[in-house]
């Protein structure tokens, strides 16, 4: 037919067509989403000021956000969460999050999870269609440019920094819970959480009499790996968890190390007087308990292994905010100084719960959340067993 010579020398049309379609989408400015009518600025920690619209939509969480369980602990409001994470994210808040127990109907209530995409918005920039669909107050999360700011902000979501890396341990989570709190409409509790952090910091400064003591404990905060011995690792004085360490009375025994290199040599020779082990038994990479270290070879000349100085730390996946911070540190100091503080933490958990959470801690859930069992064979650790009596013998120095 004469016709078709000249239908296949028109056949490149089609796929040049496609290819100038392709470059002109590339070209279009990004759509951006229009400028709340009416909104109040939040300040993000980056130093960035936020519009958030009024009445406020709810909170969306994304990668290095801390997680649902921090929030919650420091803004009292689950009518804000639209988003808290996917399947993991819930399984994990559900099996150590005490949040889980005092707001039980974010656990149980599927509209605060996303089962199916949830996981994967959190932390795969693939998954930003997810967060969009929620159309939220705010979008909050950590990580910096790899993260899921940067992306949101580009199409003119309102994300907010919850940490920066130029702050401290103490201002960043002074900085978190005004930021958290801010978005919730209560910057009050920010400022009353914070007073009351330090006033909790100061009051064991003064118990401790920190001023007239000539030197501290040497201590490792670490962890070593029951089924792999190449796994283990150390709180250095690079590490945000240096923040505890003065408040508690104790120096950190890495004090003079850069932190480059971690092997079982380098702890050995620092022979720290006490070790806190952190992470948990549970964990994807479960961590040796007190017991298991003290009877671990590697580490049976370290001083601490032989007097029996080696404690699981206080509220591993119980508390994360700001609020557990000055009985994370009250932990490090009775067992430091235990012949300085009387045997009080367990009662200033409950108190402190109570007064926040109108939540009654039962004796199990304080067991738990001092590790009472896993540190059971660890000197002076009965101070913190239920119905603890000290003996005459044990008076406090003055």
């Amino acid at each position: 037919m004469k016709g078709q010579p000249f239908n296949r020398e028109l056949t490149w049309i089609a796929p040049l067509l496609c290819l100038c379609l392709i470059v002109l989408g590339l070209l279009r400015p990004t759509q951006k989403s229009p400028a709340p009518a009416a909104a109040r600025l939040i300040r993000s920690l980056d130093g960035v000021l936020v519009p958030v619209e009024e009445p406020y939509r709810g909170t969306v969480f994304t990668w290095c956000s801390f997680g649902v369980g921090g929030y919650l602990e420091q803004t009292r409001a689950p009518q804000t969460v639209l988003m808290a994470g996917g399947a993991a994210e819930r399984e994990w808040f559900g099996l150590r999050d005490l949040m889980s127990r005092i707001y039980p109907n974010v656990l149980k209530e599927d509209r605060y999870w996303d089962m199916r995409n949830g996981d994967i918005a959190l932390k795969d920039k693939t998954g930003v269609e997810v967060l969009l669909s929620y159309n939220a107050g705010a979008y909050i999360a950590d990580c910096g440019d790899a993260g899921m700011i940067p992306l949101l902000r580009e199409v003119g979501l309102p994300s907010v920094y919850l940490n920066w890396h130029e702050k401290d341990g103490n201002e960043s989570s002074y900085a978190q819970a005004r930021v958290e709190t801010a978005l919730v409409g209560d910057p009050a509790r920010g400022e009353a959480l914070i007073a009351r952090n330090k006033q909790a910091w100061s009051d064991l400064k003064r118990e401790l009499k920190l001023d007239t003591m000539a030197s501290y404990p040497r201590v490792l905060m670490m962890g070593s790996s029951v089924l792999d011995w190449s796994y283990f690792y150390l709180k250095t004085m690079r590490n945000s968890y240096q923040q505890y360490f003065p408040p508690a009375g104790v120096d950190n025994a890495s004090r003079d190390w850069s932190g480059d290199r971690q092997d079982a040599e380098r702890i050995l020779a620092m022979d720290p007087e006490i070790i806190y082990l952190t992470g948990r038994h549970d964990y994807l990479f479960p961590t040796e308990n007190p017991q298991e270290f003290m009877q671990d070879p590697r580490w049976r000349d370290l001083k601490a292994v032989k007097e029996k100085r080696v404690y699981r730390m206080f509220g591993e996946g119980g508390l994360g905010g700001i609020i557990y911070q000055p009985l994370y540190d009250r932990f490090m100091a009775e067992v430091a100084h235990p012949d300085l503080l009387q045997p009080t933490l367990r009662q200033m958990i409950r108190d402190r719960i109570q007064s926040e959470f109108n939540y009654r801690l039962s004796d199990d859930e304080l067991d738990e959340m001092l590790n009472v069992e896993e540190n059971a064979g660890s000197a002076g650790a009965e101070r913190f067993i239920r119905n603890y009596a000290p003996q005459k013998s044990q008076e406090l120095k003055r």
